[in-house]
């Protein structure tokens, strides 16, 4: 039952459909002011599987490190109190879905999975899946096109090349490009061009202002990790914390 992308390639129309805006919120009690935030990341559909998709993303879209330090103590020692924690998905024909389940990486990648109710959405309407190509293949100076939501500004497509392909001890293998990213963009797919085809390469992670330097993650490595998964609800990412963070 589970659906991956045709090894095509997508068209430079079809990337519109490629990447999905995810706004986040959290709140935590506090004995004077509830603590709140909300943020902003980009994800792409990487499987369909029996009624939900699977969607990649940053970890630090999830923004758990943020919630559990919410008061400003130690959260192994000091658990938030959350009120409320969501993730909403909103797909290029503007369809919303609640993040039913997150997937948070095991390790030091930048790297999250997210399950969604794929009911009522269309392959080829609200989205499209991600054709991963062969990433050994990219080069410095290939062609490629970055696709998020920066500052909430959904579909936007930012070109350039591969300025160089670097190793990291804490992130693996990653595509440094001069194609911008700033900030909303975090989680989306970044696209090597070849023969009028765009196919995925990597997870825009981070990007710095002004440089013309931002950095993907190698797409290969979500399909080469371990995730922790947890319920998207204040409920599930509260006892998320209490299992990875208290006593650790």
């Amino acid at each position: 039952g589970k659906k991956l992308a045709e090894p095509s390639g997508l068209t430079l129309e079809q990337l519109e459909l490629a990447s999905q805006t995810v706004d986040g919120y959290w709140k935590e009690e506090d004995p004077l002011f509830d603590d709140e935030n909300d943020w902003l990341g980009t994800s792409g559909v990487i499987s369909a599987n029996w009624g939900t998709l699977t969607l990649v993303t940053n970890s630090h879209v999830l923004n758990v490190d943020s919630l559990a330090s919410a008061d400003h103590t130690d959260p192994h020692i000091d658990p938030p109190e959350i009120i409320d924690y969501q993730l909403v998905v909103t797909f290029a024909s503007g369809a919303k879905r609640n993040v039913l389940n997150c997937g948070d990486l095991i390790g030091t990648k930048d790297l999250a999975l997210l399950k969604v109710d794929a009911r009522g959405l269309v392959e080829g309407r609200d989205y499209v899946l991600l054709p991963i190509a062969d990433t050994d293949l990219v080069s410095t100076g290939d062609d490629v096109v970055a696709v998020g939501s920066p500052v909430g500004l959904r579909g936007t497509h930012t070109f350039g090349k591969i300025s160089a392909v670097r190793n990291y001890s804490d992130h693996g293998r990653c595509f440094q490009t001069d194609a911008a990213i700033n900030f909303g963009n975090s989680g989306g797919p970044l696209f090597r061009k070849v023969n009028e085809r765009h196919f995925w390469i990597g997870v825009n992670t981070f990007g710095f202002d002004g440089d013309n330097l931002g950095f993907a993650l190698d797409a290969q490595s979500v399909s080469d990790s371990d995730y922790h998964w947890f319920n998207g609800t204040a409920q599930g990412v509260a006892a998320y914390i209490s299992r990875h963070y208290i006593g650790q």
